[in-house]
């Protein structure tokens, strides 16, 4: 039996050796598979890291014509009220068609195509979610409040803005302006990671401040008397509060 087995030890241990061979190889060519798919993800990530910067650096562009749509609808709003004097003391021959008004504020508060391909395009290569939530949040808030102006503005409606009606429109182009400030700064910026730091104060002093603001400056065109702050945080406190906890809520959790 030993001469048996001492005979075939050389053979075996061949076997053995190949064997080894065979799984090291094996295992080499595992590690060798893994670190290809490796190096593939971290191309792809680069690629698509390179295309949001590329779609990043087009982004102030689409965001500011949103923004300037905010101001256009916050003016309409105002523009609406029976007080203003242009209201009083022009002809009725001398007033634009509300038709043709109404057209107008169709087209300037609609977004141009070239800023929807740029947002569009972002949204695809982003891989920060945060971020990715704004801009759809953005989108969303423009095409709710855009809806919403022009629904109230059509012939026959009228627009009459008063403190208390219409509030939670004037809030919602103010909250829109807000987010898309908030996105022109961050595409701005040399910040790969999209943060909020601000709480729901935070907020609905910055809302508060800017509604206060608006009307303050438009107060001569308009006849809609100034306000305080502590009267547009009284008068608005609700639709600020609201939106401000949406805020939160949607891009610090």
């Amino acid at each position: 039996m030993e001469d048996v087995v001492g005979a075939e030890r050389p053979r075996l241990l061949v076997f053995l050796g190949a064997a080894g061979v065979t799984l090291l190889a094996s295992h080499i060519a595992v590690k060798g598979v893994v670190a290809g798919i490796e190096n593939q993800q971290k191309m792809a990530a680069e690629a698509r890291r390179r295309r949001f910067a590329a779609a990043r650096a087009f982004l102030p562009p689409a965001l500011s014509q949103i923004y300037a749509t905010c101001d256009v609808a916050l003016l309409e709003l105002l523009a609406g009220n029976p007080n203003r004097l242009e209201n009083v003391l022009k002809p009725a021959v001398d007033r634009e068609p509300r038709d043709q008004k109404w057209k107008k504020l169709e087209l300037v508060t609609a977004i141009s195509e070239e800023a929807r391909t740029t947002l569009r395009e972002t949204l695809e290569v982003t891989d920060d979610p945060k971020f990715h939530k704004l801009l759809v949040e953005i989108i969303r808030e423009h095409q709710i409040a855009r809806s919403s102006l022009l629904d109230l503005t059509m012939p026959g409606n009228g627009v009459h803005f008063e403190f208390g009606r219409n509030r939670e429109l004037l809030v919602m182009w103010i909250y829109l302006q807000l987010l898309v400030g908030i996105a022109l700064d961050f595409s701005r910026s040399d910040s790969e990671l999209f943060t909020i730091v601000e709480d729901e104060q935070d907020f609905i002093g910055i809302m508060k401040f800017r509604i206060t603001n608006f009307l303050s400056k438009h107060k001569e065109d308009n006849g809609v008397p100034a306000k305080t702050p502590e009267e547009v945080e009284r008068l608005f406190r609700s639709e600020l509060g609201i939106y401000s906890r949406a805020l939160v809520r949607e891009f610090q959790t």
